[in-house]
């Protein structure tokens, strides 16, 4: 069998563990909770936006739907992250990964099947979702942007590298459990870290009032909290990704783009030297 007729049987492997995953997630309540509450948060922010412009008197908002659609992004990447763990460890811990594995399943048919499993969940939660800010849109009269449309490609780019992290992680962990907390430790981080830059200039400048010089380790904690959100965490390159859509920088939204494929591909990399050298037991 040649190199060519090898990836074609690899991808017709990985395209049935992709229908056996989708199957099983359509039974699950998992994705609709996890849409529920995405649009759920959409209602209350585009409520928010409403009564504040009611408030102060202005009839146009500035991209209003672009906020929710950036929660929703993250909290959909964040289960699927989630379950891909799940799912790749339970199937260790059960003995179903080594039953696969003795028929001909290789590696990389079963980690691209999981990986595109969970990517088809989040392109029909996206559809789900636009359908309802399209609603949303109609009923409070607000104005449904096309840059929706692209901050959903970028938020598909960025949710590839959150689930194959999570696909990695569950690489690295023989357990459930460990695999879980392990992500949710990373993830809580990252988010944590994005938080902490958000917020870091308005803390430094509160501590500034009462210190005419603010001291030296809160700036340079200021500076590699930083660089450390705009290189590891997928979430700020969503964020970074919109920042320059609404700026009409196109170049820096296809650069993150780019680095969130990038950043699948390392992760996708990493899992699969991983679960090579360790086996599937």
């Amino acid at each position: 069998m040649n190199r060519l007729d090898t990836w074609r049987f690899r991808w017709r492997l990985a395209r049935a563990v992709q229908r056996r995953g989708l199957r099983a997630a359509i039974y699950r309540i998992g994705p609709y909770a996890t849409l529920s509450a995405a649009i759920a948060l959409a209602a209350a922010v585009l409520r928010n936006h409403v009564k504040s412009a009611q408030d102060s008197g202005f009839v146009v908002l500035s991209n209003p739907l672009v906020t929710p659609l950036f929660g929703a992004a993250i909290l959909c990447s964040v289960y699927l992250a989630v379950a891909s763990t799940r799912t790749i460890c339970r199937e260790r811990e059960q003995g179903t990964l080594e039953v696969l594995f003795y028929g001909p399943m290789d590696t990389v048919a079963y980690l691209l099947g999981k990986y595109l499993t969970h990517m088809s969940v989040y392109s029909l939660m996206v559809a789900v979702y636009l359908t309802a800010l399209v609603l949303y849109a109609l009923v409070t009269n607000l104005c449904f942007d096309p840059t929706l449309l692209w901050v959903s490609l970028l938020s598909a780019a960025t949710t590839s590298a959150v689930v194959m992290l999570g696909i990695l992680l569950s690489a690295l962990n023989r357990s459930v459990r460990s695999a879980t907390f392990a992500l949710l430790a990373v993830v809580l981080a990252l988010l944590g870290m994005q938080l902490g830059y958000d917020y870091a200039p308005s803390l430094a400048s509160d501590l500034a009032r009462g210190h005419p010089n603010p001291p030296l380790s809160l700036r340079t904690v200021y500076t590699w909290l930083n660089q450390t959100v705009d290189w590891l965490s997928p979430f700020a390159y969503l964020e970074s990704g919109i920042e320059a859509l609404l700026r009409g920088s196109s170049a820096e939204y296809w650069l993150m783009m780019v680095l969130s494929w990038l950043y699948t591909a390392i992760a996708f990399g990493l899992a699969l030297w991983t679960m090579r050298r360790r086996g599937v037991r």
